[in-house]
């Protein structure tokens, strides 16, 4: 048995030891998620369009997935444009406390012109924040940035950005396949993450099919053990994490070193045992 002396002092440990684990905290500090779809046969009809954005009752909040496809077909002139969005702050209450941010967006297009002009186009903006405290160099927050781009056709775009406090570049892409890795984030301040999504405005001079053209940007930043940033931790996660590692990848540098070992591998399950809280 402790004496009341030992007992005291186990008992500051575990009071300091919880307030530095939960010194450091993300919330979520801006929310601007935005997208439109066109379609049109020009001088048959008016054009269908729709578009959503986030509005002050949303901010920072999960919303349901937004799927829509526009359409107009008069004879065989075709014009389609669709828009797919699944993206959100992870953490039960956005604007106290996150865990990450994901993203699964789609927006593609499709027109057949047969003697009238058609047009169609479908884009997508996420420009969110967040705001870090308790960081510093020698207690990063350490999140892992996994985000995969379809391969981008010939007049479309994916674009992926996170920006730290000042404004500078921690990672840019732009239509490239995929990166997996780890960041600290060592400032306090706020971060932002901003994506772009763009079909391309589909508007042939010629009789022809253009499309469907299809741009995708999935995964997020996210907790470090969320190897595929997914939202939610699952053995697969430690599945992708293994062949990585033996891969030879640094997206299996845990403790971004620069370098992978096999305290790689036990800083990463101790992660995935403690969960993404």
């Amino acid at each position: 048995m402790l004496t009341t002396r030992a007992a005291l002092s186990f008992l500051a440990v575990v009071l300091i030891a919880g307030f530095a684990a939960n010194a450091q905290s993300m919330r979520a500090s801006c929310d601007n998620r935005q997208g439109r779809c066109f379609a049109d046969v020009i001088d048959s009809s008016d054009p269908t369009e729709f578009s959503y954005n986030v509005d002050p009752s949303e901010i920072f909040r999960t919303f349901s997935a937004v799927n829509q496809t526009v359409t107009q077909n008069v004879g065989s002139n075709l014009s389609s444009a669709s828009i797919s969005v699944n993206s959100s702050f992870l953490g039960a209450d956005p604007a106290t406390r996150i865990t990450g941010f994901v993203l699964d967006n789609i927006c593609s297009a499709q027109v057949t012109r047969a003697g009238t002009n058609v047009r169609a186009f479908s884009n997508d903006t996420t420009d969110v924040c967040f705001t870090v405290s308790g960081a510093s160099a020698g207690t990063p927050v350490r999140l892992r940035l996994n985000i995969a781009m379809s391969p981008t056709p010939a007049g479309g775009t994916s674009t992926f950005q996170l920006l730290n406090p000042s404004g500078g570049t921690i990672s840019s892409l732009n239509n490239v396949p995929a990166t997996n890795r780890i960041v600290h984030l060592t400032t306090n301040g706020q971060y932002r993450i901003i994506s772009t999504l763009n079909s391309g405005d589909l508007q042939p001079t010629t009789n022809g099919t253009i499309g469907p053209r299809m741009v995708n940007i999935y995964g997020g930043l996210v907790c470090v053990a969320d190897f595929d940033a997914s939202g939610t931790l699952s053995v697969q996660d430690i599945f992708g994490f293994i062949n990585s590692w033996f891969a030879g990848s640094l997206a299996a540098d845990t403790n971004n070193n620069g370098s992978l070992a096999t305290q790689d591998i036990f800083d990463f399950l101790s992660a995935w045992f403690a969960g993404c809280n």
